[in-house]
């Protein structure tokens, strides 16, 4: 099909499936429901007197979109149109009716259905909720809702954040793994209690392999954890973050009662229980308490180690925002504290001169000790002014089981944790926290 292609639509000429690309309500996180259907499609579409009709002999409505999309448009672009239409109620079928027909043996391959599966695809790469209500999708925003920064909720934009890794994709999609047997082909509808763990079992078979190839582990990330626990609460069960709640349990004796194999469904429910690093702060290692690490020069290597960086920054990318009305240069996950830092201290140096402000004292608020000891700000901690300040236990459950990782790691290569160099930062000027 030579002209198989979207139509040229003068608003999206800068669009593309890069991130930095986006258009600006692919960003948004929660819709204004206030807005939806507020609005009617106009006049329907004509040509030269004649009505436009679609596959179906129905006339095509008039949307904010171009008026013929490829056989194979970009979920990304979907996505954005449909949100863009969000006041006037647009549905994928009138996606779909912008869409040549694509025959084989009389029968259209292209369905509504897999246009709505190629973009719940790129919904959950790209860390966006569904913006119409779909079986399942409570839980999708539960998981991004514990998973997102607290600024990209404060200011329900996902621009600070990032693209989900494939780990955390696969996490989000086994919450709901086993649920709806109904949604599966007819075949596969088996009801039961043992079917559902077997599903939940290799959708999480799935998710280890992602999540060892990213950083060697094999365990949920506390992300996990914390939607278990939003959502038992909700539905009254009791949940305990050791991961032997009611349904764990119920489920393994069912499946057990189905002629698995006892053994085997042991090892599974070892692998998915929560690492005690996550969830409580392991008993005193005497080898670690002699040790002090400064964590602001360290190379993240592993997940707990970028989390606990990332959660660190957030102050200073939140007052980067805050200060600039931009978004901060995105974060690394591999790159230390100081490194990250200094990189956004710059650019927020660049953002002032551009602003023609070169007077404008702009020195971003970060740690001038971060250790297992102590972690102090270059400035009195302002929660009003930022409010983000890390959780006092969370921060200490995760540094302690950073470090307890890294002695670890010595102990198993018979070396001697470096010495850190102990950077400086400049003193804040609390100037600007009264002006921004």
């Amino acid at each position: 099909m030579a002209d198989d292609g979207c139509s040229y639509y003068e608003p999206h000429q800068y669009w593309s499936e890069n991130r930095a690309d986006w258009p600006t309500v692919l960003f948004q996180y929660e819709p204004d429901i206030s807005v939806r259907g507020r609005g009617k499609p106009g006049q329907l579409i004509t040509r030269e007197g004649w009505l436009v009709l679609d596959l179906n002999s129905k006339p095509v409505k008039n949307f904010r979109a171009p008026l013929a999309l490829s056989s194979k448009p970009e979920p990304y672009l979907v996505e954005a149109i449909i949100r863009e239409n969000y006041d006037l109620d647009m549905q994928v079928q009138d996606i779909r009716a912008r869409m040549p027909g694509v025959l084989v043996n009389g029968v259209d391959r292209i369905r509504t259905g897999t246009i709505c599966m190629a973009i719940n695809r790129f919904r959950m790469r790209a860390g966006l909720i569904s913006w119409s209500s779909k079986i399942g999708s409570d839980a999708m925003k539960d998981y991004l809702d514990a998973l997102l920064p607290p600024i990209c909720l404060a200011t329900n934009s996902t621009r600070p954040f990032r693209n989900l890794h494939p780990h955390e994709v696969e996490e989000m999609k086994l919450i709901n793994a086993g649920c709806y047997p109904n949604k599966a082909r007819a075949a596969n509808r088996d009801y039961s209690d043992a079917n559902k763990q077997k599903i939940f079992h290799k959708a999480a078979e799935k998710y280890r392999t992602k999540r060892k190839a990213f950083d060697g582990s094999t365990q949920f990330t506390p992300t996990f954890y914390k939607v278990q626990q939003v959502r038992a609460q909700r539905e009254g069960r009791s949940y305990s973050d050791s991961g032997e709640d009611d349904w764990q349990d119920s489920d393994a004796e069912d499946s057990r009662d189905a002629g698995e194999e006892e053994d085997n469904e042991e090892e599974l429910d070892r692998d998915i229980t929560p690492d005690a690093d996550y969830h409580q702060a392991p008993a005193p290692d005497p080898a670690a308490a002699e040790t002090v690490i400064d964590f602001r020069n360290l190379r993240p290597t592993t997940y707990l180690q970028i989390d606990l960086i990332s959660m660190m920054l957030e102050p200073s990318r939140l007052q980067f925002f805050y200060i600039t009305g931009t978004t901060p240069p995105p974060a690394s996950s591999s790159e230390t504290y100081l490194t990250q830092h200094t990189r956004l201290q710059s650019a927020l140096d660049n953002e002032i001169v551009k602003a023609g402000v070169g007077d404008y004292n702009g020195v971003l608020i970060g740690l001038t000790d971060f250790t297992d000891k102590l972690w102090t700000w270059n400035g009195p901690w302002c929660a009003e002014a930022f409010g983000t300040e890390p959780e006092l236990e969370q921060v200490e459950r995760q540094v302690l089981a950073v470090k307890q990782e890294l002695v670890a790691a010595e102990a198993e290569t018979g070396g001697a944790l470096e010495a850190m160099e102990v950077g400086s930062i400049q003193a804040l000027d609390f100037s600007i926290a009264d002006d921004g």
